[in-house]
């Protein structure tokens, strides 16, 4: 599995883990059972994917995502050298949940588009 199929594949998991979540609240052990696990090539796995779709279909962001997933890939980026997760310290845990949520919300935007039926397609 390449790294663009691995990045799909959890986001797709971390999307259905907190959809799943009939109340989305920040000490939500389920979603930081999740999140804690992730190392930083994994995040950045799925930061390329969302990433290309940035680039093919930037209806699917607002200016606050791009931002939050802009600052997440930043800190991993920079400091990713330092610790193996380093979304999962102390000074970073609120960007990762950011994250989370903006990823939940665009995949859920995404999912919903590919739902409704096309009346026109766009050539």
């Amino acid at each position: 599995m390449n790294d663009s199929d691995k990045g799909l594949e959890l986001w797709e998991h971390l999307a259905g883990v907190i959809n799943s979540q009939p109340l989305i609240e920040k000490n939500n052990k389920a979603i930081w059972g999740l999140l804690h696990k992730w190392s930083n090539h994994e995040w950045l796995a799925v930061l390329n994917v969302v990433a290309d779709l940035q680039d093919s279909h930037p209806e699917y962001f607002h200016a606050f995502q791009n931002k939050a997933l802009a600052e997440a890939a930043r800190v991993i980026v920079n400091e990713g050298s330092t610790h193996p997760r380093v979304l999962d310290t102390r000074e970073h845990k609120n960007k990762m949940w950011r994250m989370a949520m903006c990823l939940r919300e665009i995949w859920n935007k995404m999912q919903q588009d590919l739902a409704r039926p096309r009346l026109f397609e766009h050539a």
